[in-house]
């Protein structure tokens, strides 16, 4: 007779306590707009953090309407934040109870931080080797306002002159083409 009580006692206990575990936790809900234009913000992060521990969040991004909805809320203090891109952050303190939260339209503003100057900088590409013809730019190399081609050449690497002739690496150049067009040497 004991063994027959006690799965009958364990299966009482169970149902005492699942119908209290299920009806705590509810959902909070609620819509997000623009304030200036009153149009409902597509993919707006919403999370629920505990006033206890901060680092646990729940959360929803709003849909085409704009709503979201998060389930599953305990009941107890927690703060709620609200942020999209170009928009200043909302945050509401909120307290859960056991019912559903409508929390109705909340409004955010687009953001008034103006970003500074951008400067694009990029290094100048000094030599491309494209099979056997080497490309140089000649406005990647610093020379002197009254230098002569000849001394821009000097700076290049792997190139020297003498005695009127270009030398690559030891091997004498027989054409030098300037932007595509022959300047000197067999055309």
């Amino acid at each position: 007779m004991l063994l027959h009580t006690k799965p009958l006692f364990l299966l009482f206990l169970l149902f005492l306590v699942m119908p209290a575990t299920y009806a705590q936790n509810a959902a909070v809900n609620g819509t997000i707009t623009d304030v200036v234009s009153k149009e409902p913000l597509i993919g707006v992060t919403v999370f629920l953090t505990t006033t206890l521990d901060s680092d646990s969040r729940i959360g929803s991004v709003t849909d085409i309407d704009g709503k979201f909805s998060i389930a599953n809320v305990s009941p107890g203090d927690y703060k709620l934040n609200a942020s999209y891109v170009g928009y200043e952050l909302v945050t509401r303190n909120i307290t859960m109870g056991s019912d559903p939260l409508d929390l109705g339209n909340i409004t955010m503003q687009q953001s008034s931080k103006q970003l500074g100057n951008v400067v694009v900088q990029s290094t100048v590409l000094q030599s491309q080797q494209n099979g056997d013809t080497s490309s140089f730019n000649a406005g990647a190399y610093k020379t002197n306002p009254d230098a002569t081609a000849e001394d821009l050449i000097n700076k290049m690497p792997g190139i020297s002159t003498a005695d009127g002739t270009i030398k690559v690496n030891g091997e004498q150049v027989k054409q030098v083409l300037v932007d595509g067009t022959p300047f000197f040497g067999d055309h």
